[in-house]
């Protein structure tokens, strides 16, 4: 049998003695208390699987602006320093 990811919100956890592997517990993601929550769909949050293939790709394009800021940042600040230098030359 493969192991598969599926969205946590979906998740039953079973926990087996194991010496004997009696069932000792079974607790769903319905039952647990919010923070608890929020905390096991960490990973379903940063990746977008929270609400699927829209939310994935919300992600995406997330992720592609926050990549761009330095890049965009830099090249604004370097025009500004260009143009301050060509604006003295001219004058000057």
């Amino acid at each position: 049998m493969l192991a598969s990811y599926d969205q946590t919100f979906k998740t039953v956890t079973n926990r087996y003695d194991v010496l004997s592997g009696q069932l000792l517990e079974t607790s769903r993601f319905e039952d647990d208390r919010i923070g608890e929550k929020f905390s096991a769909m960490n990973y379903d949050i940063h990746t977008g699987n929270v609400l699927g293939l829209p939310g994935k790709i919300l992600a995406f394009l997330g992720s592609m602006i926050s990549a761009s800021l330095p890049l965009t940042g830099f090249l604004i600040w370097y025009n500004r320093k260009k143009a301050k230098e060509f604006s003295f030359q001219v004058r000057g």
